[in-house]
């Protein structure tokens, strides 16, 4: 008889308990779930304030791409001012505040400071934490120098091609 029980497979109470320690994993991770969306959250939030500040910074170098022909300084001075702010948005998805919109659009301060000796943009981007609690702001700062042009605009570039054998 012992042999015939032991080929019988599980007994109720055994699958009961099994089956109750799974739902208790589960309820449990699926409670950690809103506290990882929320922590990730500030992530999404720098990582957007860091490409509004590159991209910022990539503006400026657009815009003094080449130096006027004659009577400037060696630096960007004659195109870019001291400073200058603008605010921006990033659109995010305001499910983590479990509000009734399903996204919104976080706004950020971009603040550009040109140093004039040596040449450089510094771009800061004020940013919320979480955009639940948009009162409690961080920042991300990101700077570099601008290059020197090479060429006065109107200057024609001409780019020699070589023998494809030779290369």
């Amino acid at each position: 008889m012992d042999d015939a029980r032991a080929e019988a497979g599980f007994t109720l109470i055994e699958v009961l308990v099994c089956v109750a320690l799974l739902v208790t994993a589960c309820v449990a991770g699926m409670s950690v779930l809103p506290t990882l969306v929320r922590a990730s959250q500030g992530d999404v939030l720098r990582d957007g304030a860091t490409g509004l500040a590159r991209a910022a910074i990539e503006r400026v170098r657009a815009a003094t791409a080449y130096y006027p022909a004659t009577g400037y300084a060696a630096n960007h001075a004659y195109a870019l001012n001291a400073s200058s702010s603008y605010v921006a948005t990033l659109h995010v998805h305001r499910g983590w505040c479990a509000a009734n919109q399903t996204t919104t659009d976080v706004p950020m301060t971009v603040s550009l400071v040109y140093d004039a000796p040596t040449d450089t943009v510094t771009a800061t981007v004020q940013y919320p934490r979480t955009a639940c609690d948009p009162s409690v702001t961080s920042q991300v700062v990101v700077s570099a120098p601008l290059a020197p042009s090479a060429l006065a605009p109107g200057t024609p570039v001409t780019t020699p091609i070589g023998d494809p054998s030779q290369q």
